[in-house]
């Protein structure tokens, strides 16, 4: 009997221990792959606009799948997963990931995490980061000379980091008669030629991220 005892916890002692879906075992490889799956070197987060960009970088992976992208507005209530970077699997050369969270709701305070998930299923979680994006203020721009006659000059504020812009020139009857494509800064002057134009009430409408104004524009000669 108390050999059987003995031989009973023996076995045990030589049996794997699991955790989740981690297998523990002797083999020193093996331990130190489920311990060191990515060296991470860093993990940030910086406001562009309304997109706020997330970067981080490795030193080294082992089995590494990727990254799940996880966002909360309240980190007590849980994380949603917005989408999966591709990791490189193992690699022992330094490699900085980039993803930007596009078209955020200004003045709301938002937090991410990393979620590190290898080939075999195993995870871990980076520290979570916060930031609030910024309230952007709303762009102004000015119309001159106003009757005009050849040239008109526009002048745009705060157009800064909202995207492409389009601009339109419409007569009474809503037709458009010019277009232009541009990419605002901060303060930008555009020039738009009515010199072809009849004289009449036009209307200047001005597209900005998702920001409209419309100018009403009289050509007089």
């Amino acid at each position: 009997m108390r050999d059987a005892i003995l031989i009973c916890c023996l076995c045990l002692l030589l049996m794997p221990m699991t955790r989740g879906n981690v297998s523990e075992s002797s083999d020193l490889q093996n331990v130190h792959s489920y311990e060191l799956p990515i060296e991470l070197i860093d993990f940030n987060v910086a406001s562009d606009g309304d997109d706020i960009r997330l970067t981080w970088s490795s030193a080294s992976e082992l089995n590494n799948k990727g990254f799940e992208i996880l966002r909360s507005r309240n980190p007590n209530s849980g994380f949603e997963v917005i989408d999966f970077i591709d990791g490189l699997g193992s690699s022992s050369e330094n490699h900085t990931y980039e993803y930007v969270d596009m078209d955020l709701e200004t003045g709301i305070e938002f937090h991410y995490r990393l979620k590190q998930v290898d080939f075999d299923a195993t995870y871990t979680y980076t520290a979570i980061k916060s930031i609030k994006v910024p309230v952007s203020k709303a762009a102004s721009f000015g119309v001159f000379p106003n009757p005009a006659n050849e040239l008109i000059q526009i002048t745009l504020e705060n157009g800064g980091g909202k995207g492409g812009a389009r601009m339109a020139l419409m007569d009474g009857t809503g037709k458009s008669v010019l277009r232009k494509k541009f990419n605002p800064e901060e303060k930008s002057v555009i020039s738009l030629d009515v010199s072809q134009l009849d004289n009449g009430i036009y209307f200047l409408r001005i597209e900005l991220g998702q920001e409209v104004h419309v100018e009403e524009i009289m050509i007089l000669r």
